[in-house]
């Protein structure tokens, strides 16, 4: 490992003077894996001021791009977190509206060949919160009379990753301390609303098909025209208007007409047919678009459903809020486009599995709405897509994520808490009432066992190498832990793509995961093959045999599944062709080359497997369903947060987020988390059992949770209200309940004033929290 060491002394006041810096490096490069060290003389800083590490970073590379936690910073062996960084908040926005920490796992770097492109507003990757690539980070305390040590290391431990860290500017500089924060908000002292879930979901609508076959929607005093559009090789589209003239190929003429409970229209084309049925609902429209392939030859279909958004005032894609209205996002797990205007909105969300899988959502200065840019359908094939139309006269993002939610009929039971455990230190050598008071502080009734314990030739033993390994460690933990807390459920590892078997891409050639090239994909190292476990391989054999001995040779109570839908790459570029997905020439509308999309061709696989587990044990799943089929399927299923913007991904299914493995190393960073949760109306589990959790805080009253609304700061369920936010809480009946507040640090606060209330016949709790602030009311 290469080391720099530099001496720098500074002798020249008493004290690092305030118009001085430590001048450290105009500009070094850390490759992959390694680190550089500097050691400089630090007399007293001057009272009232900070001392700060100052540095310009960035991960060398052609163009902008995204960024991650490349730089570990340590002054004095000590490592410096987000709650360092003075010269800006903590989190950052970017892209489409997407939140991350400046720190996770490491000071996040932008992937750029400058220090400015980040910054322009005309850059597709700008930072919207700024200062894309200054870091200013308090050393203060950490400083220590004479001799400093700063260490800074390329997170990436990877030697092979192509990218140096690059830093200029670094120095140590002394200056005033930031400005102060708002501070904490205080309790509110004014009038609270009432807040209860909503009686009637009923909307006051009208929804009407047009000569041409598009739809229109009548709500709060404005029609909506929502246009669909289907392509045909001769490079153009044949379209279902609502506005003006029938547009398309020659003989393309829509047909409109009724059925019972809604309207049909059919429509024939050179090379397929349409037959469109839609279906008025009390909260929505639904769409069946039913196309049938009459030309003898596989075809590319590319489909896109839009409404006119020209005088929007608000814009949300995938869930996404993004500064500038305008967005393009492939989000199956959330595949919303939303436009509010004055007193009414309106969205459009695929509901099917093709379309699901392949939609992406977006939002430009004149229209939002659905794109299937990946879309083919084989020679006698007939596909049924199916989207819907969701107006509303009250306007706001959970409005519309409420309605689709019962639409979807996924307000099901979610049991908890959560946390991960493995057969590996510390755990092994805890007593049984300290692995008991690990647990209890987690509130954990449901545990994951991951594979880090055994290993597989030095490997984790993903795929196929399970069945290589003795799983007695296993056996005997699970055995230790119900012994340990009666009642608790273990659950171990299962991915169904990855294999880290030495003759796995050999044995199992015709299941590997390939890319354009033909070349097999990895996850991340050429160790972490991926496979995909076509229904009747051998390799979806071995995936079977991989859950037998999860739930029989261990004797585990279910079956955590990491990465359901896919794993990274979303489409397949070889044999057996799904018949439904391609690239498309963006001239010719024809199929430049023929693809699989991973969640579609492994359903026969998957939906049988996830239904026998359910059947005989239990399941909790990493990722929110990208398919139809695989919603109806009720069980947990959580969302990783390294970005916190990701819980919208579980909005419309599980609404459950993981702790953040990179930036949550105490019980605070947990407390932080929960309460970051509910903003995003989303509950907590546990991530990484490097945390040692001292008390229990919310998570004690969190579940099991039966969602009947979701909302900004809240959560509504069947069995307790969750919010870090103020208001007069209640079901809007009689329901007697009991009142847990928590505090800044996440302990119960004893004594908090909570009265109850009566308002229109209806029991409610006075909430007044101060801004850091939690509660769960418990429904008796």
């Amino acid at each position: 490992m290469r080391t720099i060491i530099v001496l720098l002394t500074i002798t020249a006041c008493a004290g690092i003077c305030a118009a001085q810096t430590i001048d450290l490096a105009d500009e070094v490069a850390i490759p992959p894996a390694d680190e550089v060290t500097y050691t400089f003389d630090a007399p007293a800083v001057p009272e009232g001021q900070i001392a700060v590490v100052h540095f310009r970073g960035r991960l060398e590379n052609e163009t902008q791009a995204g960024h991650t936690g490349a730089l570990l910073v340590y002054l004095n062996g000590q490592e410096l977190s987000g709650s360092s960084i003075v010269n800006k908040p903590q989190e950052l926005q970017w892209g489409e509206g997407q939140i991350s920490l400046w720190w996770s796992g490491g000071f996040r770097l932008m992937y750029s060949p400058d220090f400015v492109g980040n910054n322009q507003p005309d850059n597709r990757y700008y930072i919207r919160t700024g200062q894309a690539y200054t870091f200013d980070l308090d050393i203060t305390g950490l400083l220590q009379p004479g001799e400093n040590t700063l260490r800074l290391v390329h997170a990436i431990r990877d030697p092979n990753f192509p990218r140096a860290v690059i830093l200029a500017d670094l120095r140590v500089q002394v200056q005033p301390p930031p400005p102060a924060g708002p501070g904490r908000a205080e309790a509110p002292t004014g009038p609270l609303p009432f807040i209860a879930p909503e009686a009637d979901h009923r909307e006051d609508y009208q929804a009407n098909c047009t000569p041409d076959g598009g739809i229109t929607v009548t709500i709060g005093g404005r029609t909506y025209a929502i246009e669909s559009s289907f392509s045909h090789e001769r490079g153009g589209w044949n379209t279902l208007g609502a506005s003006g003239g029938p547009e398309g190929e020659a003989g393309w003429s829509p047909e409109v007409g009724l059925l019972e409970g809604g309207f049909l229209v059919r429509a024939t084309a050179a090379d397929y047919t349409l037959e469109r049925r839609v279906y008025p609902r009390e909260e929505y429209i639904a769409v069946e678009d039913t196309i049938t392939n009459t030309s003898g030859r596989d075809i590319a279909l590319l489909q896109r459903h839009t409404v006119d958004v020209t005088d929007a005032r608000d814009i949300y894609v995938a869930g996404l809020h993004p500064p500038a209205k305008t967005a393009q996002v492939r989000e199956p797990a959330n595949p919303t486009a939303l436009a509010i205007f004055e007193g009414s909105q309106i969205a459009l969300t695929p509901n099917d599995d093709v379309l699901r899988a392949h939609a992406y959502v977006f939002a430009d200065e004149s229209q939002a709405g659905i794109r299937d840019r990946d879309g083919a359908l084989a020679a006698g094939a007939t596909e049924t897509y199916r989207w819907e139309i969701y107006p509303s006269a009250t306007t706001g993002y959970f409005e519309m994520v409420n309605a689709i939610r019962r639409a979807h009929d996924v307000n099901f039971e979610i049991p908890g808490g959560f946390c991960f455990i493995d057969p590996r230190e510390p755990f092994l050598s805890m007593s049984d009432e300290q692995l008991r008071a690990w647990l209890d502080a987690k509130n954990a009734n449901t545990v994951g066992m991951g594979i880090s314990v055994p290993r597989y030739h030095g490997k984790l033993a993903h795929g196929t190498a399970f069945l290589l390994v003795d799983h007695t460690i296993k056996r005997e933990f699970a055995e230790r832990l119900r012994r340990v807390k009666p009642g608790i459920k273990v659950l171990v590892y299962f991915h169904c793509y990855i294999s880290t078997e030495d003759e796995a891409p050999e044995r199992y050639a015709a299941e590997r995961l390939l890319g354009p090239d033909g070349t097999q994909r990895v996850y991340s190292l050429d160790i972490y093959p991926l496979f995909v476990p076509f229904p009747g391989s051998a390799y979806a054999d071995a995936m079977r045999e991989f859950v037998r001995i999860i739930l029989e040779d261990i004797g585990a109570d279910g079956v955590y599944w990491d990465e359901i839908a896919y794993s990274r790459f979303a489409y397949h570029y070889g044999d057996p062709w799904d018949g439904r997905s391609a690239d498309v020439d963006d001239d010719t509308m024809t199929i430049a080359r023929r693809k699989t999309a991973v969640t579609l061709v492994t359903r026969p696989f998957r939906l049988p497997l996830a239904q026998e587990i359910l059947d005989r044990s239990m399941m909790i799943g990493n990722g929110a369903p990208h398919t139809l089929s695989m919603a109806q399927l009720h069980f947990p299923r959580f969302i990783e947060t390294g970005s916190v913007s990701n819980l919208r991904r579980g909005h419309l299914y599980t609404p459950i987020g993981l702790g953040d493995h990179l930036s949550e190393r105490t019980t605070q960073d947990c407390v932080n988390g929960m309460r970051r949760h509910l903003d995003y109306g989303s509950l907590y589990y546990f991530y990484h059992s490097q945390v040692t959790v001292d008390y229990p805080s919310i998570t004690a009253q969190m579940f099991p949770c039966t969602p009947i609304e979701l909302h900004e700061g809240y959560i509504i369920a069947q069995e307790r209200i969750l919010t870090n936010t103020s208001g007069n809480f209640g079901w809007g009946d009689a329901s007697d309940f009991e009142v847990h507040v928590y505090g800044p640090d996440g302990r119960e606060v004893e004594g908090f004033a909570a009265p109850v209330v009566e308002h229109d016949g209806a029991r409610y709790v006075e909430l007044r929290l101060p801004g850091d602030y939690m509660a769960a009311i418990v429904r008796r």
